[in-house]
């Protein structure tokens, strides 16, 4: 990805040094994270705690946090939660209508997906 950025014909870059952080779209930040984050080594727990709820998704975006930390360890990265747009909803809208502990226990709610595209175009 970072050769393809800087020596492509397309390039707009000529050295990873010209960027000044790195953004990766997580799809699941449970009740964890209702905006974007800096990446730090908690976010990271937080996020591979969330892999039982998005296991197709969460486990790669990990690799690539690692990835882009071994390939540019100085530069900041982003995570941007795709359920971070829906923490905002009242307990009625999430709540399924099942018992409170057993909800408690497997965090299940309603979490919303594609908050990103939402949130550009509530915004918009």
């Amino acid at each position: 990805m970072f050769d393809a950025l800087c020596h492509s014909d397309r390039s707009t870059i000529h050295s990873i040094n010209e960027i000044d952080a790195i953004g990766h779209r997580i799809v699941h930040g449970g009740n964890y994270f209702d905006s974007s984050v800096l990446i730090t080594p908690d976010v990271i727990k937080k996020i591979e705690s969330l892999c039982t709820l998005a296991p197709l998704h969460n486990p790669p975006a990990l690799k690539c946090i690692n990835v882009c930390e071994r390939m540019a360890p100085d530069m900041p990265q982003v995570a941007v939660f795709d359920t971070s747009f829906f923490q905002s909803l009242p307990p009625s809208a999430y709540m399924y209508p099942l018992p409170y502990e057993l909800c408690e226990k497997h965090q299940i709610r309603k979490y919303g997906a594609h908050g990103t595209s939402h949130r550009y175009i509530a915004q918009r």
